[in-house]
């Protein structure tokens, strides 16, 4: 936070995160699994994670917020604190969550990072 010339202040968040995990689900089919165990699995269809886990990752998420918020004094014994605020100010898109699987949908983009959005908000102190 930094305070400009007539009392205007600054102050900005910058966010990095790791991209998500990613994984290579593969479901393995019943014959398969019986050839390998020799029975029959007891659990169902059994999956498997192909990629050793926490090797490989999405896009990195980045996000930068901005505020600049401004003191009016009455005099009376009160105040207003107006504030304009942007988050994602470069409105990164980065992919939050991703489908893990084989096939079509194989990395897919599930979630995103939210879009770039302004506030503007006032708080009365008496």
């Amino acid at each position: 936070s930094y305070t400009f010339p007539y009392d205007i202040d600054v102050s900005a968040a910058f966010f990095s995160r790791p991209g998500p995990r990613r994984e290579a689900i593969y479901r393995v089919p019943i014959n398969e699994a019986v050839a390998a165990l020799g029975r029959a699995p007891t659990v169902g269809v059994p999956a498997l994670n192909i990629l050793p886990p926490g090797t490989e990752f999405g896009d990195r998420l980045n996000q930068l917020d901005l505020r600049f918020a401004k003191v009016v004094d009455f005099g009376v014994g009160g105040n207003v604190r107006a504030s304009f605020d942007i988050y994602n100010l470069f409105n990164a898109n980065a992919v939050s969550r991703e489908v893990g699987g084989f096939g079509p949908v194989y990395l897919q983009p599930v979630g995103l990072q939210p879009g770039r959005l302004a506030k503007i908000s006032f708080q009365f102190n008496f």
